[in-house]
């Protein structure tokens, strides 16, 4: 066992406290329940909801009715029904005024990571089914065990995935914009703008003038439609300049032409014989929107795809000058039909090779980059990258996509895990070195020394300020102080955690109480049981994986709460080749099942799992890498038990 002290010692003040909100006021009324789900029902009619429903392919449970303001179109209010899942939204109202034809607007899809299965899906092992026999038993259910025959199913040949070619493009790092068209009540055509989880773009203080951003880009290269061309143009009501000329004839005669500045960026959303466009797709990016790429413009707008009125059908906008140096197109090639399908498995495993070796050079070049700027390595943080990724389209005979909701990103492996708008786990352990190296430096940690310590441009302190905070200021501990204790088991699944502390919670003559989620259900019963045992006066072990910084500091923030001062945690380091091969025979757990799947759950921890450090704020971090330093220490807490 290696005991690791706690260094951070911060003395801080936090504003933030846990408060019962389930507990009314005894100076206001309950608020009546349901009372914002009736308000957003009350947005539109039943009749209008349900006219939506089958536009959306959904029930009413999967959908949320908003009103929102579309900024970039003055505010205009715009009532909408949104399909939860995927973020489509019908339009019904505009402007107060309800359509007479409801519009679909197609959402972006949510970009998935590229695994080789995509590609070339191996069949599965042979699975055992189970059929019954005929029975004339009255009460099958008593012999179903004993009239159960087992078979086994053949394997199968791996299923190739089909493309006629596949289009990959530079994964550009920065906020998704879908520029798309509408119509009005009035028969006007409306452009507006959207990031992917929003119906609209607005500028505020976490994201940035990103309207600003848009209307300066788009003002760069415009295309003047007056009214001698404007019959290959809809008439589309846009926040662009609009100019009036007066004009005379040879004969004397004044007329009047309208001049409509359209940006060349989105000039086909304008175009009739582009009429079944009905967005573009953009990524905002540049040193004006820091992401963790370090880019040389300023902020501009790089086309991604369009998406089609027609099933929301996606076509990537292929790059043929290749300008930026970092694409390229293949064209599959049917060659013979009796090897089609052998054909076609050696282009997938070219493929698959291809994208290996993407990845490979993309990682080299992230290192080169921060070796020659003298940055750290194994670090995710904004400006640290040269390159974030590819996109890979697969696309059909039309050039759209095999499936309209597929799009595969391949990323490096310094950038898999790393997501500049989230608070992800790479700028938590970030900001908990720097917390460790302000500490040593004797420096006082508060909201303006971390931003300068941090180096955080203002959009992305205005982003991440609250969540910083949270984590870099440790609570305020309630005072009167308990006497309770509280110990934090941390590990991959089968690692011993529950062993420990079930041989502690049943021989310490109660004196530790054992809360595991396995047996509860879910994080919040947890919480509920922790609560009552430490109101109680009792010492308690969490016995769950916790195994990411977000969650390990949940339960700093409740024990400081309820007058827990320290907060200890155990961390099993045991090889995960033990914890596999335990979990093949383990019989009878609750959530993880035993054998191939049970293993497959590891694999999965593995991915999500953030080692702790002595910076998180624990009172100690106590490795434990083997089942003899595991009973060690359960001799340990059960005798300290006994003496106290």
């Amino acid at each position: 066992m290696e005991p690791i002290p706690d260094i951070s010692k911060l003395n801080i003040n936090d504003s933030t406290t846990i408060t019962n909100t389930n507990t009314p006021s005894p100076n206001k009324k309950p608020q009546q329940q349901n009372s914002k789900q009736a308000a957003k029902v009350a947005l539109l009619s039943e009749e209008q909801i349900k006219k939506c429903l089958p536009i959306l392919k959904c029930e009413i449970k999967d959908c949320n009715i908003q009103m929102n303001l579309d900024h970039f179109n003055n505010g205009l209010p715009i009532h909408m029904v949104i399909n939860k899942e995927t973020n489509d939204f019908v339009i019904v109202k505009v402007d107060n005024q309800e359509l007479e034809d409801y519009q679909l607007i197609y959402s972006v899809p949510k970009i998935q990571s590229f695994k080789k299965d995509i590609l070339i899906q191996q069949p599965s092992p042979p699975q055992k089914q189970q059929q019954k026999s005929e029975t004339t038993d009255v009460d099958e259910e008593k012999e179903e065990i004993a009239n159960v025959k087992t078979t086994t199913t053949p394997t199968t040949t791996p299923t190739i995935t089909k493309f006629n070619s596949y289009y990959i493009s530079n994964k550009w790092n920065g906020m998704n914009i879908q520029v798309f068209k509408y119509n009005g009540a009035d028969g006007k055509v409306y452009i507006s703008a959207k990031p992917r989880a929003s119906p609209f773009i607005q500028n505020d203080l976490k994201s940035g003038p990103i309207i600003d951003f848009i209307n300066e880009i788009f003002s760069r290269d415009q295309i003047e439609i007056t009214t001698e061309n404007d019959g290959d143009y809809f008439k589309v009501t846009t926040n662009f300049n609009n100019n009036n000329s007066n004009n005379k004839s040879d004969d004397g005669a004044t007329t009047t032409t309208t001049k409509l500045i359209v940006p060349k960026l989105i000039e086909s959303l304008f175009l009739k014989k582009e009429k079944d466009i009905q967005s573009i797709v953009f990524e905002l990016c540049g040193n004006k929107l820091p992401h963790i790429v370090k880019y040389d413009f300023d902020i501009d707008l790089k086309p991604l795809f369009t998406i089609s009125t027609q099933g929301g059908l996606i076509k990537p906008i292929i790059d043929s000058d290749n300008r930026d140096g970092q694409i390229q197109f293949v064209q599959y090639v049917k060659k013979d039909k009796e090897n089609e399908a052998q054909e076609q498995e050696e282009e997938n495993q070219k493929l698959i090779q291809l994208v290996e070796e993407i990845k490979f050079k993309l990682l080299k070049e992230n290192q080169e980059f921060r070796k020659v700027n003298g940055l750290s390595e194994n670090m995710v943080w904004f400006n640290h990258f040269a390159q974030e990724g590819r996109v890979l389209y697969l696309l059909n005979d039309n050039g759209t996509l095999i499936n309209h909701r597929q799009i595969y990103s391949i990323k490096p492996k310094d950038a898999e895990k790393s997501h500049w708008e989230q608070f992800d786990n790479g700028i938590q352990t970030k900001l908990l070195m720097t917390i460790k190296e302000m500490s040593e430096k004797q420096i006082a940690i508060d909201k303006d020394s971390l931003r300068k310590e941090l180096d955080l441009d203002q959009i992305s302190w205005n982003r991440h300020e609250n969540d910083i905070c949270q984590l870099a200021l440790p609570p305020v501990v309630s005072t009167p102080l308990s006497k309770s204790k509280l110990v934090i088991t941390c590990g991959l699944p089968a690692c011993g955690k529950s062993y420990f502390a079930q041989a502690i919670s049943e021989r310490s003559n109660g004196a530790w109480k054992r809360i595991n989620q396995d047996d509860l259900g879910t994080r919040k019963k947890c919480e509920d049981l922790l609560k009552q045992h430490l109101k109680a006066g009792h010492n308690v072990i969490i016995d769950r994986c916790n195994q990411d910084i977000g969650q390990r500091r949940n339960w700093i923030k409740m024990a400081a709460s309820l007058g827990v001062a320290q907060v200890h945690l155990i961390w099993f380091t045991i090889d995960q080749t033990i914890c596999k091969g335990r979990i093949v025979v383990r019989e009878n757990h609750p959530t993880i099942p035993k054998g191939d799947e049970g293993i497959a759950i590891i694999d999965k921890f593995l991915t999500m799992f953030v080692p702790p450090s002595e910076f998180e704020g624990f009172a100690s971090l106590t490795k434990v890498s083997s089942e003899q330093e595991s009973n060690d220490l359960i001799e340990k807490y059960i005798s300290t038990s006994i003496d106290s």
